[in-house]
């Protein structure tokens, strides 16, 4: 039996031994693992010790874990897709008839019409060919369409594929052997030659790192006359023009003002999502800024100097998100914060959606908003409604020299979601039809990042025209040539 789970601490003392010189890398590890692997060992670990121990509670995981991993996933993906053809059962009898087609037509377009009577043609097809929808009919057919796409999105596990002896358990220590065979760069960056050189350095606390079966807490610390801030929240009302977390993530953006005041201000910010926080006011009170990037979850400063700022990614500090300051995880990150910084937390300010706000009052100020206009109703019109309605506080524009953080900032090519499809119609490379079905018309580099549940859309792809790059969530894309589904969920051809 192998020994159990080995705390991160250990974890990462093993990580420092030297690794195997293989001239090649393993090939249980993608090509864009591998790069996280070079980037941040650490940080890649700590993700997958993350993974491993909300799967795996008793410091093991099984096949038969997996299996009913994907048994559920197969009952929801099934749900899912009957869950539509379920709405068209307008009188409750369980079979979707004439007069079910009837109630239909009254209510949708000929175009959507006739794409509902296609699909629900199919399922009878395959069934009993009587011109009805049955609830068997419909069970089976939802059941064939969650195994398609299960088999056409079939990949190897996450954590089975550590399973290198083939005995259908997986322990972290495995995670560990694997990892220790990827070979180290041979070229290391300035920065990683600069931390090997300098010698270890014992946190200044006044009371000593926070010690857990996970990691010490270290942080640097206020002074004596600091006033400290806990500041938690989301900021998705207006988005960033700058991604601070690669083009494949929305960054979204907040302002925050500092008022006066005679205390020095340490603010800790954790935030749920990537956000450009632009600091204001006066700022010269900011006595340090902690940057909490929890989850990969990666923020961008504005507006102070960059020896205000300091990021970290330490999993015992505090949790990423809190969202209301009365919440147990409020109590939680102000009692591990009071004990790393030896020093009472002054004030927790957190909100689902912090804006624009004052600190260190916590006050929200008004911001001129995007209005709807309900008059206009052309789907263009219509889509920028929606988008006005999700981001009331549009696009903040930002130059990539004056964002400080700790990794690749760079100018969205396309902008996420609503905001990328308006600036995709706008340089031509797509056109809307009167239902919102949005024509690929030219070529494009990638779809928008963020394209999920109401975000999600439909695309029709023109003959010649190859289809785009990225990941498209709750999209789905059709081919105009031959009316077939290219790719997203839905598809079910």
């Amino acid at each position: 039996m192998k020994t159990k789970m080995l705390s991160l601490v250990a974890s990462l003392m093993l990580l420092n031994a030297p690794y195997a010189s293989a001239s090649e890398a393993p090939s249980i590890f993608s090509k864009y693992e591998l790069k996280q692997i070079a980037k941040g060992r650490d940080k890649f670990l700590i993700r997958l010790n993350d993974e491993f121990k909300r799967r795996a509670s008793d410091g093991v995981f099984t096949q038969s874990m997996l299996d009913r991993e994907e048994q559920w996933s197969l009952a929801k993906a099934r749900a899912f897709f009957a869950a539509d053809i379920l709405s068209y059962d307008f009188n409750s009898d369980r079979v979707i008839d004439g007069k079910d087609y009837a109630s239909l037509s009254a209510l949708m377009s000929e175009r959507k019409l006739k794409s509902v009577q296609a699909t629900l043609s199919k399922i009878d097809e395959a069934g009993n060919g009587d011109g009805k929808v049955s609830f068997e009919e419909l069970y089976r057919y939802s059941s064939d369409a969650a195994q398609h796409h299960k088999d056409k999105k079939k990949r190897q596990d996450r954590l089975m594929r550590f399973d290198a002896d083939h005995d259908g358990k997986v322990v972290f220590e495995d995670i560990l052997q694997a990892l220790d065979q990827v070979p180290v760069k041979q070229s290391p960056s300035t920065e990683e030659t600069e931390t090997a050189e300098k010698p270890a350095q014992t946190p200044k606390t006044k009371a000593a790192a926070v010690e857990t079966k996970k990691q010490a807490c270290i942080l640097p610390q206020p002074s004596e006359k600091a006033e400290i801030i806990f500041l938690s929240g989301s900021a998705s009302k207006a988005l960033s023009s700058v991604a601070v977390n690669g083009f494949e993530e929305e960054t979204t953006a907040a302002s925050i003002n500092i008022e006066s005041g005679d205390k020095p201000l340490f603010i800790i910010s954790a935030f749920s999502g990537s956000v450009v926080l632009k600091f204001t006011g006066e700022t010269s009170r900011i006595e340090k800024l902690v940057v909490s990037e929890l989850d990969g979850k990666r923020q961008g400063i504005v507006g102070l100097k960059a020896n205000q700022v300091e990021f970290t990614a330490q999993k015992n500090c505090a949790p990423p998100y809190i969202g209301n300051p009365k919440s147990g995880r409020a109590l939680l990150a102000e009692s591990r914060l009071s004990l790393v910084l030896g020093h009472a937390i002054d004030k927790v300010i957190a909100a689902r959606s912090i804006q624009n706000i004052g600190l260190p009052s916590g006050t929200s100020a008004k911001r001129e908003r995007l209005g709807i206009d309900y008059s206009k109703r052309d789907p263009r019109s219509k889509i920028e409604n929606k988008f006005r309605g999700f981001y009331p506080y549009g696009v903040e524009q930002f130059e990539v020299a004056d964002v400080i953080a700790s990794g690749k900032v760079a100018v969205y090519d396309i902008l996420p979601n609503i905001a990328g499809l308006i600036q995709l119609l706008d340089a031509g490379s797509l056109s809307v039809t009167e239902d919102e079905y949005f024509i690929i018309k030219k070529p494009i580099a990638h779809f928008p990042a963020g394209m999920h549940g109401a975000f999600g859309g439909t695309f029709l792809l023109e003959k010649g025209v190859p289809l785009p790059a990225g990941d498209l969530g709750h999209a789905v894309v059709y081919d105009l040539a031959t009316g077939k589904c290219l790719d997203g969920f839905r598809c079910l051809q």
